[in-house]
């Protein structure tokens, strides 16, 4: 089971197209951080009913700010202040990046998608790494 999870099995897969068709490479504003993994953009999001669309970063996870019965983690508030820079400074708009041949939303609904700052030139730096990098997460393949 945890294998078909991880996408070992190429059938197992379940990509949402129109997921992929919407975001996938499409530039969009952030419009609030959740935490250091989570954040919205402002597309709405047909498959929730919302007026914006949250996204799980893809990849990784940071330590617990605002989950129900759940304290306040170590260094969760380092990681949600790092993302919030990271999205909302002086960059504030972002390109995602969806997997291809996996699943395009997590058990909450929320989009899977790894999130890279736009820059001018089109280059630009991918938060899921950063927060890895910088160690404010670490990688999880569940996300």
């Amino acid at each position: 089971m945890l294998a078909d999870r991880l996408g070992v099995f190429g059938d197992s897969a379940r990509t949402d197209t129109s997921d992929i068709q919407a975001y996938d490479g499409k530039v969009f504003k952030v419009t609030y951080v959740v935490d250091g993994d989570t954040l919205d953009i402002d597309a709405p999001d047909a498959v929730r009913g919302k007026s914006v669309t949250r996204i799980r970063l893809w990849g990784v996870d940071t330590p617990e700010t605002v989950k129900p019965n759940t304290p306040t983690q170590h260094f969760g508030p380092q990681a949600s202040a790092f993302t919030k820079k990271f999205c909302l400074g002086s960059r504030k708009f972002v390109r995602l990046a969806l997997v291809k041949n996996r699943d395009t939303r997590c058990k909450y609904g929320r989009l899977l998608a790894y999130v890279i700052a736009e820059k001018q030139d089109g280059s630009g730096a991918c938060l899921n790494a950063e927060l890895i990098a910088q160690g404010y997460g670490y990688h999880d393949p569940r996300f």
